[in-house]
């Protein structure tokens, strides 16, 4: 039985990231939510730990997910969600590098577009 993962990290201490790409910045428990699709929520922590990697949450759901692989590293998402979180890490590898890169150096994280 898999239950919710808790991921204990602070709400980033950035400047200003109150704005990406001139919308507001919506965030989950204090992290930038930079993409949401079919009912995924995708989230990046600032300053995070290697390897590189994201957090999806669908319902009561959690994961961490490995950018490069597309690897389920924590947490569990039901299968259907993975697939999408899977075919969405394909089209958008370097995008999520880039914002990797970006919450490593505190800057305001930018949206990445969603599943159609």
């Amino acid at each position: 039985m898999w239950s919710r993962v808790r991921f204990p990290h602070p709400a980033p201490s950035v400047g200003d990231p109150g704005t990406l790409l001139g919308h507001p910045v919506r965030t989950v428990d204090g992290v930038p939510r930079i993409s949401a699709f079919h009912g995924i929520v995708i989230a990046m922590y600032f300053a995070d730990h290697p390897p590189a990697h994201f957090h999806a949450r669908f319902g009561e759901h959690e994961a961490q997910i490995e950018i490069e692989t597309g690897e389920v590293l924590r947490g569990y998402l039901p299968r259907r969600a993975r697939e999408l979180v899977e075919e969405w890490v394909g089209l958008h590898r370097d995008e999520l590098m880039d914002d990797w890169a970006r919450a490593a150096r505190q800057e305001p994280l930018r949206r990445i577009e969603p599943l159609s």
